[in-house]
């Protein structure tokens, strides 16, 4: 995909906004957030990220024990 995200809590010292997403393919050097432009990407990324956690895996299969809590303060938003 040439989507990525970075999910990570909102700190003012280092980022802009609470969610980073870059088009890799047009920048690769992440240097231009386009999380208020595609809203939408942003949701589907964080939903896939959610159900990864969740299920503890990304492949298909029965979901797998975390060996980590199920919720994970960088994906603070799974906390709703």
């Amino acid at each position: 995909s040439k989507w990525y995200e970075k999910c990570l809590e909102k700190n003012p010292e280092y980022f802009e906004a609470p969610v980073q997403l870059y088009n890799l393919a047009e920048d690769p050097g992440q240097f231009k957030n386009l999380y208020k432009e595609y809203p939408d990407i942003v949701k589907e990324l964080k939903k896939a990220a959610s159900v990864a956690v969740k299920n503890g895996r990304t492949t298909n299969g029965k979901p797998q024990a975390n060996d980590t809590p199920n919720t994970w303060r960088q994906l603070n938003w799974m906390l709703n």
